[in-house]
């Protein structure tokens, strides 16, 4: 067969038409090798060559193109302990070529990674009680971790972050007064810190004792009727008292202040608003007489009028419930802080013509402010009735007249006195820090 077949091809050969050497194409060579390129010319291989890699990226792009068209597959929200699927950063302030970006990606989320970010996801991870569903208890799951890893104090009745922050605060400050005059300390800091070693001073604060709180109350103030004998109520003016009040940075009944105009900050204004109480909040006040916070107040009031000297310790007992009940009486006819929150309610413009007109029937407005802002390093000369005071809170000027009508000048003067005795507590010695502590172990 072998033999047969390659006679065949030699006719086959023989008998083929040849071209004509005529210049035209010349006839095309067959390479006799085997397989694929072995059958292919020259310029096919060049031609595979160029074209194969190409079709290999096509096809590559062509499956990345369809994979990441296809629909994706949620995962799973991580839970508790478990890491998301970051993936690539789209925003970063990079300034080291080994720091982490700021931002990164995950489903479509910006997700922030800086330590601020993480430290502040931290804590509230570890706050999160995780046995409870936020659906049962939502209190319980955002909070009950950290009401587990945090007791309340001793000395303290509620205790909350604010708390820790005051506390951390306190303990940067601290730090800064007890440092040495540095020769670049402005005048005020120089101040503080000479007022703050000052406070550390406890033996001269013992040797000291009261006496100067009692000299001010005397000579500064008028007296105290729960503590002075010669206290005349005939002789009591409440103009008079608050002025003196206020020139110790004392602001009772009323508080009247210079601040800057919320419609145009670049003025000032005076400013007349209700006053701060000695209670932490308008709620200590809106409970029954009997209740513990209000007994623990009136405790605190007696035990410091005792260590100054009770003038009448048969009337003292009267007097003091008479001091809390004023005060409770101020208190709700003032307006909630969550009522206070819409600064256009608390801006009402007034002249003082129309202050005094509106409020003066217990209280003389004009003798108060013009004597107010005549007094030595404050001197403004130039006012007159037209001058404009923002009143921060009318509902409660509009009630006060009747309540100071209907409360003996007794009642009245005590109270106005127990405000600055209350905020000296502190400076006055251990037998007043005790009385202190033992308060504030309720409030």
């Amino acid at each position: 067969m072998s033999t047969t077949a390659s006679g065949e091809n030699e006719a086959w050969v023989k008998n083929k038409p040849q071209a004509k050497d005529n210049g035209d194409v010349p006839p095309m060579k067959y390479n006799q090798g085997k397989g694929i390129f072995g059958r292919r010319t020259t310029l096919e291989k060049i031609l595979i060559g160029v074209l194969a890699p190409v079709l290999i990226i096509l096809v590559i792009v062509v499956v990345i193109l369809i994979v990441s068209s296809s629909p994706d597959k949620k995962d799973d929200p991580p839970g508790p302990g478990q890491s998301a699927n970051v993936t690539t950063p789209i925003k970063s302030a990079v300034k080291s070529p080994f720091a982490l970006p700021d931002y990164v990606t995950y489903q479509d989320l910006e997700i922030c990674i800086t330590k601020d970010c993480i430290n502040a996801a931290s804590r509230i991870d570890r706050n999160i009680d995780y046995s409870v569903s936020p659906c049962d208890d939502l209190y319980q799951f955002a909070c009950g971790g950290w009401m587990k890893k945090n007791a309340i104090p001793e000395d303290l009745q509620s205790y909350s972050k604010f708390g820790i922050l005051i506390k951390q605060v306190d303990v940067v400050l601290r730090n800064l007064l007890q440092e040495e005059h540095k020769p670049n300390d402005l005048e005020c800091m120089k101040k503080a810190k000479d007022l703050y070693a000052s406070c550390l001073e406890t033996d001269t604060i013992e040797e000291r004792g009261d006496q100067v709180l009692k000299d001010m109350l005397l000579q500064e103030l008028g007296g105290w009727p729960l503590t002075d004998k010669t206290w005349d109520p005939n002789k009591f003016d409440m103009v008079d008292t608050l002025i003196k009040l206020n020139k110790v940075g004392e602001y009772p009944i009323i508080f009247f202040y210079v601040g800057l105009d919320s419609k145009d900050s670049s003025r000032r204004v005076l400013t007349m608003d209700q006053p701060r109480f000695g209670m932490p909040g308008q709620k200590y006040y809106q409970v029954p007489r009997d209740d513990k916070m209000l007994k623990a107040y009136e405790e605190l009031i007696a035990g410091v009028a005792t260590l100054l000297g009770l003038a009448n310790p048969v009337s003292a007992a009267q007097d003091i419930s008479d001091i809390v009940e004023f005060e409770m009486l101020l208190a709700n006819i003032s307006v909630p802080d969550e009522q206070r929150r819409d600064s256009n309610d608390l801006y009402n413009p007034m002249t003082l013509e129309e202050v005094h007109r509106d409020y003066s029937t217990v209280f003389d407005w004009k003798r108060y402010v013009m004597t107010l802002l005549q007094l030595p390093g404050v001197q403004v000369l130039d006012v007159t009735q037209d001058e404009r005071i923002v009143n921060r809170a009318p509902l409660y000027f509009d009630r006060l007249t009747d309540v100071i009508l209907k409360t003996p000048k007794r009642t009245v003067a005590n109270y106005m006195i127990w405000g600055a005795v209350q905020n000296l507590i502190s400076t006055q010695g251990e037998e007043y820090a005790e009385l202190l502590r033992k308060y504030r172990k309720v409030a």
